[in-house]
């Protein structure tokens, strides 16, 4: 490889921003980006300081995710294009850290500069792999790559602090590590790794460790310990507000599985991880299972880890930290912790380790049989097939539509997909066949079958003017699911407010005007948020009833905060409204 370095990284930019450009056209997702942006818009004015101690208030403790969240709204308002381009550029930065850890490694392998090739081709290998795709697609799978984003950096601080016997360079990587943990908090699984790299460097050194001193690598490895037990004291005072623990302690709490059935179910998801690392096809969005025979995959993986951890060679170590990444996957399906027991997002870290450790381990192999030449001959027809395979995936991230029609032929007849394509569906006009899928879509719920989303048929019942029999379903479901009532009570309120626009020729029924007031209190109720108080009022002051709205326009400005937008105008309907008493 003759390329020099800084052409190198040219062409690795080169390389993921055209490959990935097809994001940067992409919508927002159905699943999970709408609810997201749609909070941080709603989100009340707070301190940065207060997501590190108090957290965000979202489903999961991580607070440079969501501040990297809150300075889009106040950068460009969370505009699309610009919320995909960072993950993108997340991903390109990545990718050089990528080379720059496999040069380390490269390094520390062969002093003498063999195989120089090999940190680009790691690199590249890592941009291109089609595992990638989701999370850089997905908005929402940003916590991956910013975790990256700085765990990676993290590894090669402690590599370079290990190789020049400087503990600071191990202390940045543990600052590095930190930031990561903030990002996602499946980013401490790779804390047993810096003690198998201090292992490896020790054994390496052929060093008594007592004796001669080696004991100083504990050095190297303190502040990463320092650093782990600091977040986690972050997140226990942050545990009133963190759903994300909640949700593990009542996964665990509980006996999802006997103990067969748990080995079993381990097995077969390291199985299939494995084989997603080596053959990431057919890509999917959604998976919900996998076949049995990935049980022997994972056998064959833990007895991997067992030579792995026999040879404590610095291979062995890399492929070690790709293990431990990858073992907090492998616990989802265990605890039930997510709505997909399997992802592809979940790869994204583990792929870096793999494929440096997979690229090295090769190197020496393809070297016997052809000359650096051949080997390229080798490696750069994969790239190609993944190079094409990632467009074209990328392509299809692109729009709802095209996502969930491909997610619906792999995964058929999943509610969650079916409802979802519905939904694409009908924002492109096509009604008949959403319609038609709200219609069918049904779920087996404790032995009886229910509509999936009755909210959705709500709509459709509206739609055909079967307004008593919409309403009784909106709030069956509002009382149904009462964690997601505020946003069904705001869809039925939108449609009875929208009645003018939409029924002009129809004389609305007797019960909406009371209907639309009992959804206000409703939601002021269930949120304690005082814009629907300043709703109500405004409800009642175009009904005529001023004595009412004055009352409820006073509690709305003594209640609101004060840079929220409607506390000023509710301050003027309580003067104007005043006058008019007076």
């Amino acid at each position: 490889m003759t390329l020099k370095v800084r052409y190198q990284v040219l062409l690795l930019l080169f390389v993921v921003l055209g490959v990935y450009y097809p994001a940067l056209f992409g919508t927002v997702n159905s699943v999970d980006d709408q609810k997201m942006l749609q909070s941080l818009l709603n989100s009340q004015h707070r301190q940065w300081i207060d997501l590190f101690t108090r957290g965000s208030g979202n489903n999961y403790y991580r607070p440079l995710l969501m501040a990297t969240f809150y300075a889009d709204l106040h950068l460009w308002l969370l505009e699309e294009s610009f919320l995909h381009l960072e993950n993108v550029l997340l991903h390109a930065w990545n990718t050089l850290w990528v080379m720059l850890l496999a040069r380390e490694v490269g390094k520390a392998l062969y002093p003498a500069r063999t195989f120089v090739w090999a940190p680009f081709c790691a690199a590249l290998l890592f941009a291109l792999h089609p595992i990638n795709t989701e999370p850089v697609n997905w908005i929402s799978g940003r916590t991956d790559v910013l975790a990256g984003a700085f765990l990676f950096p993290a590894v090669w601080f402690l590599l370079c602090g290990l190789a020049k016997g400087r503990p600071v360079f191990s202390s940045i990587g543990a600052l590095f590590f930190l930031c990561a943990c903030w990002s996602k908090e499946t980013a401490v699984f790779i804390f047993p790794a810096t003690a198998f790299f201090c292992f490896w460097h020790w054994r390496n050194q052929e060093n008594r460790f007592w004796r001669d001193g080696t004991a100083r690598l504990l050095r190297h490895y303190w502040a990463w310990g320092v650093v782990l037990l600091v977040y986690f004291a972050m997140r226990y005072a942050a545990k009133p507000v963190d759903k994300g623990i909640n949700h593990v302690v009542k996964a665990v709490g509980g006996e999802l599985y006997s103990y067969l059935d748990g080995l079993r179910i381990f097995l077969k998801a390291g199985g299939f991880y494995v084989k997603k690392l080596f053959v990431p096809w057919p890509l999917n969005f959604i998976i919900m299972g996998a076949p049995d025979w990935y049980v022997g995959l994972g056998v064959i993986f833990i007895i991997a880890i067992i030579i792995w951890l026999c040879r404590a060679s610095l291979l062995a170590m890399v492929f070690l930290t790709m293990a431990c990444l990858l073992s907090s996957a492998l616990l989802v399906p265990l605890l039930n912790m997510t709505w997909t027991p399997l992802a592809e997002r979940y790869l994204y870290l583990p792929s870096v380790f793999f494929v440096v450790g997979l690229v090295f381990y090769l190197a020496p192999l393809l070297k016997r049989f052809a000359s650096d030449r051949g080997v390229a001959l080798v490696i750069i027809p994969v790239l190609a097939v993944f190079l094409v395979s990632t467009y074209q995936r990328n392509i299809i991230w692109q729009d709802n539509l095209s996502l969930y029609q491909d997610t619906d032929q792999k995964t058929p007849n999943f509610p969650t997909v079916r409802n979802e394509l519905a939904l694409a569906l009908m924002k492109k006009g096509r009604v008949a066949e959403a319609e038609a899928i709200f219609a069918e879509n049904k779920i087996n719920k404790n032995g009886s079958e229910r509509y999936y989303s009755p909210v959705n048929n709500a709509l459709v019942l509206w739609r055909n003017k079967e307004y008593e029999e919409a309403r009784r379903l909106f709030w069956s479901a509002a009382e149904g699911d009462r964690r997601a009532a505020p946003s069904t009570l705001k869809k039925y309120l939108k449609l009875m407010e929208s009645w003018s626009l939409d029924q002009k020729d129809i004389s609305p029924p007797e019960w909406l005007s009371s209907e639309i007031l009992r959804v206000q209190a409703e939601l002021f109720e269930r949120t304690a948020d005082p814009f629907w108080l300043y709703r109500q009022g405004r409800t009642y002051l175009a009904s005529g009833d001023r004595t009412t709205a004055l009352g409820f326009f006073k509690r709305a400005y003594e209640k609101a905060p004060d840079h929220v937008f409607y506390k000023i105008p509710a301050g003027r309907f309580v003067e104007n409204l005043k006058e008019v008493e007076n």
